[in-house]
């Protein structure tokens, strides 16, 4: 894997060292997507948050900046619009995008704020996302405390109040006048199972609720469980020793808070996930105080879908997601 990852990095260095912007196009409209994605290969390539070693530390900011110029060339070639934004939040800002959907119905526009995991950042998981502005929904993606330019570039790490960023990002989009304000859901991936739950608990803005793997604590179901995200974590609450990160992770926790949570809610999750113990998913289930709320594990071991966010079954289990969340804005 280390080695795929090396390789990846200098494919994308190999782009970024041949840029094609001189290209002078006969039409723009014909050759715009091409263009583009000259721009938005590299960006996913160069994977600098999530794919870098501990001994490629001092590269991490410098990987995260060239990812993100090639993804902001590549959006402003995007046949659909993609604006880059910040978010005001006390004294911090945090960078991201608003992406308009694909051929909107007419009226305003339901929108739905994604919010990544661990050190996932908004260039990455516009990816991830792109199938929402199909639908015709807008979509938000903020790097919000801990994730990409925050984190990377301004030093902001991670907090367990996750309700507090989650707040002003939400106050944005019903700032948006095209956005209405009365269909607005929120989707957290992987660790952002902690993060977006933690936000509906205290934001009764959100129409919806859903968790790409459910975590009811960061210490119990990822920190404890998963030996190599160790080091992740300590780096994103500020490179910390692994006493501190555990002390400091008591508090990112939906104990007593989950109960709150009051909008509908869909948690998918795998019966194997290495990454994110399930029992952390069942647990949120079980406290949350919506009437509406679905826990979907996958478990059936001829089956796909039972890893680290059903990555292997993405096919099936985003389109499930998305039609659950299509029948509740």
């Amino acid at each position: 894997m280390r080695a795929i990852r090396t390789a990846g990095s200098g494919l994308g260095y190999k782009l970024l060292r041949e840029p094609r912007t001189e290209l002078k196009p006969r039409s723009w409209r014909t050759i715009n997507a091409r263009r583009g994605n000259i721009f938005f290969t590299p960006a996913i390539i160069i994977e600098c948050p999530t794919c870098s070693s501990s001994a490629e530390e001092p590269k991490r900011g410098q990987r995260f900046r060239k990812s993100q110029e090639n993804f902001r060339a590549a959006a402003k070639l995007n046949d659909t619009k993609i604006e880059v934004i910040s978010v005001r939040c006390g004294g911090e800002e945090y960078d991201g995008y608003f992406c308009h959907p694909v051929n909107p119905k007419s009226g305003k526009w339901p929108a739905v704020l994604f919010l990544g995991g661990a050190d996932a950042y908004a260039e990455e998981i516009y990816f991830g996302g792109k199938q929402m502005l199909d639908r015709g929904w807008a979509m938000l993606l903020v790097d919000t405390p801990g994730r990409g330019s925050s984190m990377y570039l301004k030093g902001i790490k991670t907090r367990p109040d996750y309700e507090v960023p989650g707040k002003a990002c939400i106050d944005y989009l019903v700032s948006r006048l095209e956005i209405d304000p009365n269909r607005v859901a929120l989707l957290g991936i992987s660790m952002a199972g902690y993060y977006a739950p933690r936000v509906a608990a205290f934001d009764k803005r959100l129409k919806a609720l859903v968790a790409w793997s459910g975590c009811y604590s960061i210490l119990d179901d990822l920190y404890d469980w998963c030996e190599h995200l160790q080091p992740t974590c300590q780096r994103l609450l500020g490179g910390v020793s692994h006493d501190e990160a555990r002390r400091q992770l008591k508090e990112f926790t939906m104990a007593g808070i989950a109960k709150n949570i009051t909008c509908p809610t869909l948690i998918t999750h795998g019966a194997d996930d290495k990454l994110m113990r399930v029992e952390g998913a069942k647990n949120l289930f079980a406290e949350i105080g919506a009437k509406d709320k679905k826990l979907k594990i996958y478990d059936d071991p001829n089956d796909g879908g039972r890893i680290h966010c059903s990555h292997d079954y993405w096919a099936h289990n985003l389109p499930y997601m998305l039609d659950w969340l299509e029948e509740r804005i």
